[in-house]
Protein backbone atom coordinates (compact mmCIF):
# COMPACT_ATOMS: atom_id res chain seq x y z
CA UNK A 1 0.00 0.00 0.00
CA UNK A 2 1.53 3.45 -1.05
CA UNK A 3 0.02 6.55 0.57
CA UNK A 4 0.90 9.99 1.20
CA UNK A 5 0.80 11.10 5.14
CA UNK A 6 1.83 13.92 7.45
CA UNK A 7 3.77 14.10 11.11
CA UNK A 8 1.03 14.17 13.93
CA UNK A 9 3.88 14.39 16.87
CA UNK A 10 7.60 14.05 17.79
CA UNK A 11 9.06 12.79 21.41
CA UNK A 12 12.12 12.47 23.17
CA UNK A 13 12.06 9.03 24.40
CA UNK A 14 15.53 8.28 25.55
CA UNK A 15 18.96 9.90 24.64
CA UNK A 16 19.16 10.50 20.89
CA UNK A 17 16.04 8.67 20.39
CA UNK A 18 12.76 9.85 18.95
CA UNK A 19 8.84 9.29 18.59
CA UNK A 20 7.03 9.90 15.37
CA UNK A 21 3.67 9.70 15.38
CA UNK A 22 2.29 9.68 11.85
CA UNK A 23 -1.44 9.88 9.99
CA UNK A 24 -1.98 6.42 8.79
CA UNK A 25 -5.37 5.67 6.47
CA UNK A 26 -8.57 3.69 8.15
CA UNK A 27 -7.88 1.08 5.73
CA UNK A 28 -4.22 1.00 6.26
CA UNK A 29 -3.62 -2.32 8.50
CA UNK A 30 -0.88 -4.42 9.45
CA UNK A 31 0.17 -7.61 11.96
CA UNK A 32 2.89 -6.52 14.88
CA UNK A 33 6.15 -6.65 14.30
CA UNK A 34 6.51 -5.10 10.43
CA UNK A 35 7.93 -2.55 9.02
CA UNK A 36 7.00 0.93 6.57
CA UNK A 37 9.02 2.57 3.91
CA UNK A 38 9.23 6.31 4.63
CA UNK A 39 10.07 8.85 1.80
CA UNK A 40 10.42 12.34 2.32
CA UNK A 41 9.34 14.82 -0.88
CA UNK A 42 11.91 17.35 0.44
CA UNK A 43 14.68 14.98 -0.40
CA UNK A 44 14.25 14.62 -3.68
CA UNK A 45 17.56 16.86 -5.00
CA UNK A 46 19.38 14.04 -2.43
CA UNK A 47 20.59 10.72 -3.84
CA UNK A 48 18.26 8.49 -3.93
CA UNK A 49 19.50 6.39 -0.91
CA UNK A 50 19.21 9.34 1.50
CA UNK A 51 15.29 10.13 0.38
CA UNK A 52 13.95 6.90 2.03
CA UNK A 53 14.38 4.71 5.31
CA UNK A 54 12.66 1.81 6.68
CA UNK A 55 11.02 1.95 10.30
CA UNK A 56 9.63 -1.14 12.09
CA UNK A 57 6.41 0.01 13.60
CA UNK A 58 6.44 0.38 17.43
CA UNK A 59 2.50 1.24 18.24
CA UNK A 60 -0.09 -1.80 18.17
CA UNK A 61 -2.17 -2.90 15.04
CA UNK A 62 -5.09 -2.17 17.02
CA UNK A 63 -4.52 1.71 17.81
CA UNK A 64 -6.49 3.38 15.18
CA UNK A 65 -5.59 6.30 12.30
CA UNK A 66 -1.84 6.51 13.46
CA UNK A 67 1.51 4.57 13.40
CA UNK A 68 4.58 5.29 16.25
CA UNK A 69 8.31 4.86 15.05
CA UNK A 70 11.43 5.14 16.40
CA UNK A 71 14.71 5.97 15.75
CA UNK A 72 18.16 7.23 17.21
CA UNK A 73 19.49 10.78 15.72
CA UNK A 74 22.04 11.41 13.14
CA UNK A 75 23.65 13.77 10.87
CA UNK A 76 21.88 12.13 7.60
CA UNK A 77 20.04 13.99 4.93
CA UNK A 78 17.33 11.49 6.34
CA UNK A 79 17.15 12.07 9.85
CA UNK A 80 18.14 15.92 9.70
CA UNK A 81 14.88 16.31 7.57
CA UNK A 82 12.75 13.64 9.45
CA UNK A 83 13.67 15.67 12.89
CA UNK A 84 13.27 19.64 11.61
CA UNK A 85 9.63 18.38 10.05
CA UNK A 86 6.41 20.14 11.58
CA UNK A 87 3.60 19.11 12.29
CA UNK A 88 1.09 18.56 8.95
CA UNK A 89 4.69 17.68 7.59
CA UNK A 90 4.00 15.56 4.27
CA UNK A 91 5.97 11.93 3.79
CA UNK A 92 5.31 9.32 1.84
CA UNK A 93 4.97 5.65 3.07
CA UNK A 94 4.68 2.26 1.59
CA UNK A 95 3.90 -0.65 3.37
CA UNK A 96 3.04 -2.78 5.62
CA UNK A 97 6.47 -5.28 4.82
CA UNK A 98 8.21 -7.55 6.66
CA UNK A 99 7.68 -11.35 8.16
CA UNK A 100 8.98 -10.64 11.57
CA UNK A 101 5.93 -11.06 13.34
CA UNK A 102 4.41 -13.32 16.36
CA UNK A 103 3.50 -17.02 15.67
CA UNK A 104 -0.10 -18.25 15.02
CA UNK A 105 -0.10 -20.30 18.10
CA UNK A 106 1.24 -19.85 21.93
CA UNK A 107 2.10 -23.51 22.53
CA UNK A 108 5.60 -22.29 22.35
CA UNK A 109 7.69 -19.25 25.21
CA UNK A 110 9.31 -16.50 23.11
CA UNK A 111 11.96 -14.50 23.88
CA UNK A 112 12.97 -11.24 22.33
CA UNK A 113 16.17 -9.71 22.40
CA UNK A 114 16.77 -6.03 21.39
CA UNK A 115 19.62 -4.67 20.75
CA UNK A 116 18.84 -0.42 21.45
CA UNK A 117 16.11 0.95 19.21
CA UNK A 118 15.29 -2.93 18.01
CA UNK A 119 13.28 -2.88 20.81
CA UNK A 120 10.48 -1.25 18.07
CA UNK A 121 8.99 -4.74 16.64
CA UNK A 122 9.08 -5.86 20.01
CA UNK A 123 7.39 -3.06 21.78
CA UNK A 124 4.23 -3.01 19.32
CA UNK A 125 4.08 -6.89 19.62
CA UNK A 126 3.77 -6.76 23.67
CA UNK A 127 1.22 -3.89 22.72
CA UNK A 128 -0.87 -6.34 20.89
CA UNK A 129 -0.44 -9.87 23.11
CA UNK A 130 -1.87 -7.53 25.72
CA UNK A 131 -4.82 -6.09 24.19
CA UNK A 132 -5.56 -9.29 23.24
CA UNK A 133 -5.35 -10.87 26.36
CA UNK A 134 -2.99 -13.18 24.99
CA UNK A 135 -1.59 -15.95 26.97
CA UNK A 136 1.68 -16.01 25.12
CA UNK A 137 4.36 -15.83 27.64
CA UNK A 138 6.96 -14.17 26.84
CA UNK A 139 11.11 -12.76 27.74
CA UNK A 140 11.88 -9.23 27.00
CA UNK A 141 15.73 -9.07 27.39
CA UNK A 142 16.76 -5.45 26.14
CA UNK A 143 20.51 -4.14 25.79
CA UNK A 144 21.59 -0.51 25.53
CA UNK A 145 24.79 1.28 26.67
CA UNK A 146 23.38 2.98 29.50
CA UNK A 147 20.18 3.49 31.11
CA UNK A 148 19.93 6.57 29.34
CA UNK A 149 19.82 5.18 26.06
CA UNK A 150 17.28 2.51 26.48
CA UNK A 151 14.01 3.43 24.70
CA UNK A 152 10.59 2.88 25.94
CA UNK A 153 12.19 1.84 29.56
CA UNK A 154 9.23 3.09 31.29
CA UNK A 155 6.41 1.72 28.85
CA UNK A 156 8.39 -1.73 28.57
CA UNK A 157 8.28 -1.41 32.90
CA UNK A 158 4.97 -1.07 32.80
CA UNK A 159 3.61 -3.38 30.12
CA UNK A 160 5.47 -6.49 31.60
CA UNK A 161 4.15 -5.60 35.58
CA UNK A 162 1.05 -5.88 34.63
CA UNK A 163 1.19 -9.24 33.04
CA UNK A 164 1.10 -12.47 34.05
CA UNK A 165 3.08 -13.90 30.99
CA UNK A 166 5.94 -11.17 30.36
CA UNK A 167 8.72 -10.74 32.20
CA UNK A 168 11.61 -8.28 31.31
CA UNK A 169 15.56 -8.35 31.78
CA UNK A 170 16.71 -5.20 31.22
CA UNK A 171 20.96 -5.34 30.47
CA UNK A 172 23.34 -2.32 30.15
CA UNK A 173 26.34 -2.93 27.99
CA UNK A 174 27.39 -5.93 25.63
CA UNK A 175 25.65 -9.45 26.15
CA UNK A 176 28.64 -11.55 27.00
CA UNK A 177 28.93 -15.15 25.97
CA UNK A 178 28.73 -16.64 29.18
CA UNK A 179 25.56 -14.02 29.39
CA UNK A 180 23.91 -15.32 26.52
CA UNK A 181 24.38 -19.25 27.41
CA UNK A 182 22.85 -18.69 30.78
CA UNK A 183 19.76 -17.48 28.78
CA UNK A 184 19.71 -20.55 26.81
CA UNK A 185 20.06 -22.97 29.40
CA UNK A 186 17.27 -21.11 30.96
CA UNK A 187 14.70 -20.49 27.91
CA UNK A 188 16.22 -23.38 25.63
CA UNK A 189 12.85 -24.59 23.98
CA UNK A 190 11.91 -20.96 22.84
CA UNK A 191 11.44 -19.21 19.73
CA UNK A 192 14.12 -16.53 19.77
CA UNK A 193 13.43 -12.82 18.07
CA UNK A 194 16.55 -11.01 17.82
CA UNK A 195 16.23 -6.95 16.57
CA UNK A 196 19.20 -4.33 16.37
CA UNK A 197 22.26 -3.16 14.70
CA UNK A 198 23.67 -5.59 12.02
CA UNK A 199 26.83 -7.01 14.19
CA UNK A 200 25.01 -7.97 17.27
CA UNK A 201 22.13 -9.59 15.28
CA UNK A 202 24.98 -11.27 13.67
CA UNK A 203 26.91 -12.00 16.15
CA UNK A 204 23.74 -12.88 19.07
CA UNK A 205 22.42 -15.25 16.26
CA UNK A 206 25.77 -17.29 15.48
CA UNK A 207 26.13 -17.83 19.39
CA UNK A 208 22.57 -18.66 20.49
CA UNK A 209 23.26 -21.28 17.38
CA UNK A 210 26.50 -22.02 18.94
CA UNK A 211 24.61 -23.37 21.71
CA UNK A 212 22.33 -25.78 19.98
CA UNK A 213 19.24 -23.57 19.70
CA UNK A 214 18.07 -24.68 15.50
CA UNK A 215 18.12 -21.62 13.27
CA UNK A 216 14.22 -22.47 11.96
CA UNK A 217 13.47 -21.06 15.62
CA UNK A 218 15.62 -17.72 15.41
CA UNK A 219 13.47 -15.12 13.72
CA UNK A 220 15.52 -11.90 13.17
CA UNK A 221 15.53 -7.82 11.95
CA UNK A 222 18.79 -6.06 11.29
CA UNK A 223 18.41 -2.48 11.69
CA UNK A 224 20.51 -1.15 9.00
CA UNK A 225 19.60 2.65 9.27
CA UNK A 226 20.83 2.56 12.86
CA UNK A 227 23.71 4.68 12.89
Amino acid sequence: MHFRSSVLAKTTIADRTIEVVIAVPSDFHFSAGQYVTITLPKLHNESVHEQFRDFSIASSPLRSGEIAIAFRASDSPFKTQLLESPHGATLEIDGPKGIFTLPETVDRSLVFLAGGIGITPFLSMLHYLTETRSLQRVTVLTMNHSQAESPYCQELRSLTTASHTMHLIEHIGRLTETELSEQVERHHDVIWYIAGPPAMVSSTQGTIEKFGISPGDIHIESFTGYA
